[in-house]
């Protein structure tokens, strides 16, 4: 019994990520660069630097000092300059 819900618990887990790994794609195939370029300067006074506004669209931020603050902050960073990384070279 305490094995089945060990497993359960980790497949939650699994699925939490997969579902945060989903949504980061998402994000940044939506939102370029311009864009939060532009959502900051509308709207200085709401964030502290660009990476806030940053860290606002895409859940996560390319700050290492900010990961341990976070879940699986490192995790959806990778995967967030992954998906830039790609999407701009597809753009050029």
């Amino acid at each position: 019994m305490d094995q089945n819900i060990s497993i359960l618990e980790l497949e939650d887990a699994y699925q939490n990520n997969r579902r945060d790994a989903q949504n980061i794609i998402k994000s940044a195939r939506a939102f370029s660069d311009n864009y939060i370029d532009d959502l900051y300067n509308r709207h200085k006074g709401l964030f502290t630097n660009r990476e806030d506004a940053e860290h606002l669209v895409y859940g996560t931020s390319y700050d290492e000092s900010r990961f341990s603050l976070e879940p699986v902050s490192k995790m959806k960073s990778d995967i967030l300059k992954k998906e830039k990384g790609t999407l701009n070279k597809i753009l050029k």
